[in-house]
């Protein structure tokens, strides 16, 4: 039997409303009810595929507290199929070389488990 389709979806804007995100100005002040309504943290109790999140903890972009506050919600939730990777010294570009290869190793790692493995059924 073949497999459902997965779809793997990478984020990169800020999870919180704006009111506490770095937010270039301007940006949110054309509609901010659509950007503040676009956050992942309100989508949250909707996850039923595994999650990784992968974050700098200096992002100046998207802030560290961003992903915290995402990871609380989901625990709230009581969702189990998600993980955490944090990157003490990486911005929102990546830029150790050990960072790279540790981001990469757990996305082969999930996709392995996910896409080939006991978690495509």
């Amino acid at each position: 039997m073949t497999p459902p389709l997965r779809l793997v979806v990478c984020s990169v804007r800020n999870i919180t409303p704006i009111t506490f995100c770095n937010v270039k100005p301007g940006i949110a002040d054309v509609d901010s009810l659509s950007y503040a309504r676009s956050s992942p943290i309100y989508y949250a109790d909707g996850l039923k595929g595994h999650l990784l999140m992968c974050h700098g903890m200096v992002d100046v972009n998207v802030h560290f507290q961003d992903i915290v506050r995402l990871s609380q919600r989901l625990i709230e939730l009581k969702k189990e199929n998600w993980e955490l990777a944090v990157y003490p010294v990486e911005d929102h570009a990546f830029v150790e070389p050990a960072s790279w290869t540790d981001e990469y190793k757990r996305i082969l790692k999930l996709f392995e488990e996910q896409l080939k493995g006991n978690g495509a059924k």
